[in-house]
């Protein structure tokens, strides 16, 4: 809290020096400078310094500590009760009282902080009597949470006055005054609150002071400048200030250009605040500084010339963003156990909160009176958080505050029900399969990519697990510089579609229905966008699209995404989707024993020249003994085509799909919140209609794989043929492990999305290998010409291994090219050049000599010569 600097009138100066009371809990404790004793068990000093009430059940509860002052003396403390007050939920402070014990039937006077009326007010107290001396005015207790600074003066004749400062600061608005002088000495000073079970924990003091009423010779300084408009500025200062200072216009200047303001008013509600109005407008985004001269406080001190930046800013969607999400904070890294969310103000203006909305789910939440300053940050959490979080920064404390774990919705709101930023976050953000079991919190990368969704997130690399109220430790350039395209078309019914981009976009630049017309059919007669993702369109055009139809939808505009990159070719196939029967759909391919890190997927191909919807479709597990579906998934609840010919892949995470096999097609590819089970060694997986009919069922087992594979981890299982049986055991076999042509790394082998490295259409031919193009000489000397021996193959079906070894002319072996290596049907090998001591080799002829071999016993030989060229 605010510690504050004053002269005191000092009246009998050594007892005054051995009765005063001053504690900032800083130490600590409780029990000793000064000594406080009651109900010492149902009280404790927190992480923030500061005194708690710390109970578990419905009670009334006491400290009360030594005190003889009465007279000429100021009573100062700080109070936050984080809850609305009632007739049962209330705090009383002891000013003065002749007994420890604050529950009997003492004599003495106490501020009361809180009741049914919401309101602070002053009390004499004779016995089980009490007396309201002064009824409040101006401090409200009714709020979830209620943080203040409360004074109060009594001289000698017996004139109290009761102060209060709803921001827990100097402020002080006087609440009321009162004469009384029945009780003229004083043996204690205490704190008292009663409380439910729910509040047991929600009671805070500091910065309690007790002695001579103190003299302000510090002069007012000017804290926070809030722009309300391009006329309207207000003015906030640490105290109450003179009005016949603040409302004289000439004791005000901006630069540049504007000079003094029309009018100067101080606030009457609250007079540490001035309303300035200039009839020159602020120019939208100029930086302008004030210049504040001769401003007194009500004590008279003058204050000397102060000078402040501020601009008129129209605050934009991305000005502040979702910066930081500590959803599960358990078991805890090193950061307390709370969950929160970090704001960022990406501008160089202060942004006020007030008013504003966090939604998190279905849940709204408003925000109260607070600012961040210029590239600063705010915490958003329980308010049972706060005494751990406010550590790390300011803190905005609301009565309920809570965040899924796997997914949520966020949307942040200003107060005029402008969006200012969207995310939807899952636990796929954290790119890390252990951070996102708990302890460590979700980072944005760049801030000003606000609209980079995923690709824009990942988890904290602090050791502390998180960085709340600090630059995210992931932070990094990260711009969104890719041009919008349009991905897919869903149905909502025969003549009304959804356009979906292929990120969020600048709504204003796609609602125009003129820019989109369907070849040969027509324009939409209405668009209408989807808020708050704003990365589609719903169409609704004015006749029926038929079946067994492909149509072309076209923007003809410049479509814009939200970082401002351009699109005018943006172009979507669709049509209307069929109800699917057994076997137009298959299984074409599984992943089911993933590395480390990895997930499982399901490759499907639409065998047929129908359109069909996922949403129509079910995943499975087939159950032997029940002979029976279970554990049944919806791939996706919104439309989802699936067009002639495709191949479509379901899984958990797209992106660790991407990172570990060459994807050809990524936007086939449809995560999906959880897969259904794909035991190791062996399972069944269906795809079924919404009606539960089978459309395909295939029962594997990992004997399936290539009997010569010494590790089947990250090899998928492919189709050797979308024709032949499902469930016989020859219709599939292990992916290729060419590394080149099917996957990432030489761990992963899998075909997700495109055809499989192991089709074969079961024509009977000779296989083949032999030099690409027919080119037989090569240079590798990194000119970008001819720098790689190509080695073309190609084999009548599966199953095949090969030894591909480089030898010169003297019969010396030069290169073992490919060992045991399982091929495709079809495929490519390279030489650069290199020996096997990864030295170049020898300009000169050389021969590739191949043995290609299978299970059944075949063995095939090649041999090819290739010349290595060279200046010489």
């Amino acid at each position: 809290m605010l510690k504050l600097r004053y002269v005191f009138i000092l009246i009998l100066l050594p007892y005054f020096a051995f009765s005063q009371i001053q504690d900032d809990f800083s130490d600590g404790d409780f029990t000793s400078n000064p000594s406080w004793s009651g109900d010492n068990t149902q009280f404790k000093i927190n992480t923030s310094k500061k005194l708690q009430l710390n109970n578990s059940t419905s009670d009334t509860s006491y400290l009360s500590t030594a005190n003889t002052l009465i007279n000429n003396t100021e009573w100062r403390f700080y109070i936050k009760q984080s809850f609305n007050s009632s007739s049962n939920n209330y705090s009383r402070i002891y000013l003065v009282s002749n007994q420890a014990n604050l529950k009997s039937n003492l004599n003495g006077y106490f501020v009361q902080f809180g009741s049914t009326q919401d309101d602070i007010c002053l009390y004499r107290q004779d016995g089980n009597s009490l007396t309201k001396l002064i009824s409040g005015t101006v401090g409200y207790t009714g709020n979830s949470v209620n943080e203040f600074t409360l004074k109060i003066t009594r001289d000698a004749n017996g004139n109290w006055e009761l102060f209060s400062d709803a921001n827990a600061g100097s402020n002080f608005q006087s609440e009321g005054t009162a004469t009384d002088i029945n009780y003229q000495s004083t043996s204690y000073f205490g704190l008292w609150c009663k409380y439910t079970s729910s509040n047991s924990k929600k009671v805070y003091f500091d910065d309690v002071y007790v002695g001579g009423i103190v003299v302000d010779t510090i002069p007012p300084k000017l804290t926070t400048i809030h722009t309300l408009d391009a006329h309207h500025i207000d003015l906030y200062f640490n105290e109450a200030v003179d009005s016949s200072s603040t409302n004289n216009n000439t004791h005000y200047s901006v630069s540049p250009n504007l000079g003094n303001p029309t009018s100067a008013v101080r606030s009457i509600n609250d007079h540490s605040l001035v309303h300035l109005y200039y009839s020159g407008a602020f120019i939208q985004g100029t930086l302008y500084t004030l210049t504040a001269n001769n401003i007194k406080d009500m004590s008279g001190n003058v204050a000397p010339s102060q000078q402040m930046n501020f601009g008129w800013h129209e605050i934009q969607y991305g000005d502040v963003t979702i910066n930081e999400i500590m959803a599960d904070p358990s078991p805890k890294v090193a950061l307390p156990e709370w969950e929160y969310i970090e704001l960022y103000n990406n501008t160089i203006f202060p942004v006020s909160l007030k008013n504003w909305t966090l939604q998190i789910g279905k849940s709204i939440k408003t925000l109260p009176d607070s600012s961040i300053a210029p590239h600063s940050y705010v915490l958003i959490g329980h308010q049972n958080a706060e005494a751990d979080l406010s550590n790390f920064g300011t803190f905005i404390a609301l009565s309920s505050f809570s965040l899924t774990n796997s997914s949520q919705e966020l949307i942040l709101k200003n107060e005029k029900n402008q969006l200012i930023h969207y995310i939807h976050y899952n636990s796929n953000w954290y790119q890390d399969n252990n951070k996102k079991e708990g302890g460590w919190s979700l980072e944005q990368i760049d801030p000003n990519n606000h609209c980079g969704g995923q690709k824009n997130w990942t988890a904290s690399t602090s050791n502390m697990g998180g960085t709340p109220g600090s630059e995210n430790a992931v932070f990094a350039a990260n711009p969104d510089k890719t041009k919008p395209e349009g991905i897919r078309v869903s149905e909502i019914d025969s003549m009304t579609i959804v356009a979906h981009f292929s990120e969020s976009m600048d709504s204003t630049s796609i609602l125009d229905a003129s820019k989109y017309e369907v070849s040969n059919f027509g324009k939409p007669v209405w668009v209408g966008n989807a808020y708050p993702e704003y990365n589609s369109v719903t169409l609704k055009f004015s006749k029926a699209f038929q079946k067994q139809t492909v149509y072309d939808l076209v923007f003809t505009g410049t479509a814009k995404d939200c970082a401002g990159n351009s699109n005018s070719l943006i172009s979507f196939r669709f049509g209307m989707a069929e109800k699917p029967e057994a076997k137009d759909i298959i299984i074409n391919e599984i992943l089911f024993d993933p590395q480390s890190p990895g997930v499982d997927y399901i490759e499907i191909k639409n065998r047929t020249n129908k359109i069909f919807d996922l949403k129509d479709l079910r995943l499975a597990n087939w159950n032997e003994e029940t002979q029976s579906f279970e554990n049944i998934k919806h791939i996706t609840s919104e439309s989802y085509l699936i067009y002639q010919y495709g191949y479509y892949v379901f899984c958990t995470n797209s992106l660790i799909v991407q990172k570990q096999y060459l994807v050809r097609n990524p936007r086939q590819i449809i995560e999906i919140p959880s897969m259904i089970s794909m035991p190791s060694s062996e399972g069944s997986v269906a795809i079924l209609t919404a009606n539960f009919e089978q459309i395909d069922r295939f029962d594997y087992n990992k004997d399936m794989h290539f009997a010569l594979l010494q590790n089947t981890k990250g090899i998928s299982l492919e189709r050797i043929n979308p024709d032949l049986p499902t469930n016989d055991r020859n219709s599939w076999h292990s992916a290729a492990t060419n590394t080149d042509a099917y996957s990432q790394t030489a761990d992963f082998a899998g075909t997700p999305t495109s055809i499989n490295s192991q089709y074969s259409n079961g024509t009977e031919f000779n296989g083949e290998v032999w030099l690409h193009n027919n080119w037989d000489i090569f240079s590798p000397d990194n000119d970008g010409r001819d720098d790689v021996l190509l080695i073309d193959y190609k084999f009548p079906d599966a199953g095949y291994t090969a030894n591909v070894r480089v030898y010169d002319v003297t019969g010396k072996l030069i290169r073992n090219l490919v060992n045991n290596e399982l091929l495709a049907t079809k495929g490519m090998l390279s030489w650069d050049g290199l020996d096997n001591n990864n030295q170049k080799a020898n300009i000169g002829i050389y021969i590739i000599y191949a043995e290609v071999f299978n299970l059944n016993g075949d063995v095939k030989h090649f041999k090819l010569k290739a010349v290595l060229a060279g200046h010489l």
